[in-house]
Order: C-alpha cells, then structure tokens, then sequence
C-alpha cells in the first residue's frame, strides 16, 4: 500500500513539474546512510527562492566500505530488491548572495529511501592471526525500512550559459529510521542473527548527519528549459 502511494506520488510530481519545471538537473549525491544519481526538477518560485524535486536511484557500494566492530558505518545502505533502489528528493533554498555568474544559497534538503541495512561482520580473531588485517567472515542485513534524512547547508550554482550551470550542496543534519534489531545472515541463507547495529533496540532510531562522519553532499549540473 505503501509503495503504491509512492508511485502515485511520484507520478503526480513529475507530470505537475513537466508543465512548470524551468530546469532539469542531474548529479551525484552522497547521503548518510548511501549514494546514487540524483534526477531532479527545478522550480524557481520567484526570484529569490528555488524547490526542487526529483528521484534519487541508489549505487550499492558495501564492497567499498569496512565495518570492523559489526556496527552499520557510514553508506550501509543497500538495495536489496529493485523498489529500494529508488528514493525521493526534495530542496528549498533562498538565495543568500548572488555576483555575476555566482549564486550563493541557503538550503534544506530531504531524503525518503526504503532500503536495507547491511554490514561487514569481521572476525577478531583472524585479525590478529593475520596481523592487522580484517577479514570478513559474514555479512548480516536488516530488512528495508523507512529512513528519512534532513539536511541544512549551503548550495552554489555557477552559470556557465544562460541555460547550463553547475551545482554543488553540502549540509549537516538528522536522520531518522525505522529499522528493526533483528538482522539475518547473508552469507548462511538468512539465519536470524542477534545485531548490535544500533544500541538503542528499538525502532525509530536517529544519528546526526555530518557530525560523526561526512555530511551530505552533492555535485551535478541543470539545464534550464526555458
């Protein structure tokens, strides 16, 4: 039921935006818990304030990442099935000063995905055998859950024509989840496992976005439509 109000959602916002939508964008966002291709509308409301939404479609990138205490580090999101590959993108911002081909924003950014969790569970023992180097005896996951990231920074737009420019955003914030404790073994055929991805056992978990690790990100390019 979920899904389908998302797919409505969705489908509602870009035939609304195609009629109005002065810009279309894509780029390269790097969130907390994952990253992908971000495609996106923009709206300029007047000359001062822009909104932007769009699809955000997740690059899986665990073979990238080292968890070595069996805790969820930064980007253990991962799509485990083809709807948790895509997520909603939502930015406000206003204009805070603007020079000649610069502009310089103030920006809140939103992120809603529905993906997995998964992390590198590593042996200790074999670490030590092995001299100081991890190596991975399971992969476990929690199944897909709701998250919803919320992030405040800056946004600079650099105009290279009068319709192609270059965007670059970055904020701290929060984030919020919904995951369960309970995680399954990848690698033993989704055997139940005791986790200790987040220390408080319940759902509707929440970590600071940029104060513990990177904040989000992203670097893309709009072409204006008219």
């Amino acid at each position: 039921m979920i899904k389908n109000y998302l797919t409505y959602l969705l489908f509602f916002l870009f035939i609304r935006t195609t009629a109005n939508a002065q810009s279309l964008g894509i780029g390269s966002s790097f969130n907390h818990l994952s990253e992908g291709i971000l495609l996106y509308y923009e709206l300029p409301l007047n000359k001062n304030w822009d909104f932007d939404a769009g699809l955000r479609i997740q690059v899986n990138t665990l073979s990238l990442n080292k968890s070595r205490q069996d805790f969820a580090y930064y980007q253990s999101g991962y799509a485990m099935h083809f709807p948790e590959y895509f997520g909603l993108n939502f930015r406000i911002s206003r204009k805070l000063i603007a020079y000649k081909m610069l502009r310089l924003d103030v920006m809140s950014n939103l992120l809603i995905t529905r993906q997995s969790i998964m992390s590198k569970e590593t042996d200790l023992l074999t670490y030590n055998l092995n001299f100081g180097q991890y190596r991975t005896s399971d992969i476990e996951y929690a199944k897909a859950a709701f998250a919803g990231e919320l992030t405040i920074g800056l946004k600079l737009k650099v105009s290279l024509t009068n319709r192609l420019s270059v965007l670059a955003a970055s904020g701290v914030g929060v984030i919020i989840m919904d995951y369960s404790h309970t995680t399954y073994s990848f690698k033993n055929g989704g055997t139940m496992k005791s986790s200790y991805f987040f220390i408080n056992k319940e759902r509707r978990n929440f970590e600071w976005v940029g104060l513990d690790g990177l904040p989000m990100m992203f670097l893309g390019v709009a072409y204006a439509l008219r």
